[in-house]
């Protein structure tokens, strides 16, 4: 599956855990906002400031364009930011976050 059209799901984020997550990246703390980081670096290089600000901060692709530049695609981006928030999650699940 491309990396644009890959839900949570199929990233394994078990569907009764998104809402959890969603949430957990609303109210995160310094420790976890670092490893929110690291994850971005890893999983979305060239776009990882974009990325983590994004999630961070709720702002969408289109607000995010209007602030600064965005390269990638609308559809890349989300794909990526799902993509980042999916591997955070198991990271968080891995070290007792979540």
């Amino acid at each position: 599956m491309k990396l644009r059209k890959a839900t949570l799901i199929d990233y394994g984020v078990p569907p009764d855990d998104i809402p959890t997550l969603q949430s957990h990246l609303r109210n995160l703390s310094e420790s976890d906002k670092y490893n929110l980081l690291q994850v971005s670096i890893k999983y979305a290089p060239g776009i990882e400031s974009q990325i983590y600000d994004s999630i961070v901060n709720s702002i969408g692709y289109r607000t995010m364009e209007k602030i600064r530049t965005v390269p990638a695609t609308e559809n890349d981006f989300y794909g990526y930011k799902r993509k980042v928030m999916a591997e955070y999650y198991h990271l968080a699940k891995l070290i007792g976050r979540l």
